[in-house]
């Protein structure tokens, strides 16, 4: 059994309801690189009675991901999500 994979596709994003649900998705063109980093903030306590200061309990304090992409396609869409912005029309010179 091999261990490798080349990971292939279309990317879609889109945003979620209350219920998980996912709405407004769409493909942003093609994506020349994905990167997804996960990361979780851990506190561990450690006993002090028996003088061994051993672990007795890991609690997740926070959970965070992170995914980077490299979308080829200038679209009004992809420069709005970008750049954190609305894409509006109006009258030229207005």
């Amino acid at each position: 059994m091999s261990t490798y994979a080349s990971f292939q596709g279309r990317v879609f994003l889109g945003k979620r309801d209350a219920a998980g649900v996912p709405y407004e998705v769409r493909s942003p063109g093609n994506v020349a690189e994905l990167k997804l980093s996960l990361k979780t903030d851990v506190l561990e306590h450690y006993e002090s009675q028996s003088g061994q200061r051993t672990l007795d309990h890991r609690m997740v304090k926070q959970k965070s991901a992170t995914l980077n992409l490299t979308i080829e396609e200038f679209t009004r869409d992809n420069l709005a999500l970008a750049l954190y912005g609305n894409h509006v029309t109006g009258d030229a010179g207005a």
